[in-house]
């Protein structure tokens, strides 16, 4: 590996932890280059500035990763199917968690985030979104997709908005993070499906 390409990997590797530990804003180039053990020219260099650093720092996850935790939501015609998915999905999300936490934690803020902004329409303005926000758009967006399925088909309850579904799920899976080795995903799971079911 050259000098160069190695200075970026470092860029990389310090600003994915330091970005999801601290956000956009609080997280200063400085800090980055301090802790990478480079030059602070190596960001112009290499990423052209902050901005495209921190895009670079997790364009491999939403690419990769949020495109696996989309492919678990599969059409739940059942109340087993139903099941499946959400563990599946709660078991990619732990999968991250237990190789980088911030990361995970950072993916669940960014998702949460557009359902949050997005709860009153259920709609998820995809257009004009550059790739990187796009990627947790679409995860949210299928996230909403798949409770309104699971509630066209009675396995939800009709009161309950399918962002709202979507939103309590993510959280109940933050909460299972925060409190592992318990391993209480069955009882929590068993929960959030009896407090949203028909």
């Amino acid at each position: 590996m050259s000098k160069k390409s190695c200075a970026k990997e470092k860029l990389i590797k310090v600003g994915r932890s330091l970005f999801a530990a601290k956000g956009f804003r609080d997280t200063s180039v400085r800090e980055i280059v301090k802790e990478a053990g480079v030059n602070l020219s190596a960001v112009s260099y290499h990423f052209s500035g902050k901005g495209e650093l921190y895009k670079a720092c997790f364009e491999d996850f939403a690419r990769s990763r949020l495109g696996v935790l989309s492919d678990t939501l599969t059409t739940p015609k059942d109340s087993d199917v139903f099941r499946q998915a959400l563990l599946e999905f709660g078991q990619g999300v732990a999968g991250t968690f237990d190789e980088e936490p911030e990361l995970a934690k950072f993916g669940l803020r960014k998702i949460f985030n557009c359902l949050e902004q997005n709860d009153s329409t259920e709609q998820i303005a995809l257009e004009e979104s550059e790739p990187f926000e796009r990627a947790f758009k679409e995860l949210a967006s299928s996230l909403i997709a798949f409770f309104q399925e699971a509630k066209d088909h009675h396995l939800v309850n009709h009161e309950v908005r399918p962002a709202f579904a979507a939103g309590l799920f993510l959280g109940l899976i933050s909460l299972a993070l925060e409190r592992r080795p318990m391993r209480q995903e069955d009882q929590l799971l068993n929960t959030f499906l009896n407090g949203i079911a028909c």
